[in-house]
């Protein structure tokens, strides 16, 4: 991506919530949300030992979760 070609809609999609904020947004302990990354189910970025999420991708795992 160059920089003439940067919108901004690129940053939006970067947004990311740390453990405790995805915690309150689904109602579910930090167990479960530890054991779904730990298993390659639930999308993750990696800084250093911290975990967060992109907002994008939790759209994405919530789309295809629910049927």
């Amino acid at each position: 991506m160059s920089k003439d070609s940067f919108d901004g809609a690129e940053f939006v999609s970067l947004r990311l919530i740390d453990v405790d904020q995805l915690c309150g947004l689904w109602g579910v302990k930090k167990s479960w949300v530890y054991d779904q990354v730990e298993a390659g189910r639930l999308p993750v970025v990696r800084l250093g030992k911290q975990l967060r999420f992109r907002e994008t991708d939790l759209a994405g795992y919530l789309a295809e979760a629910v049927v």
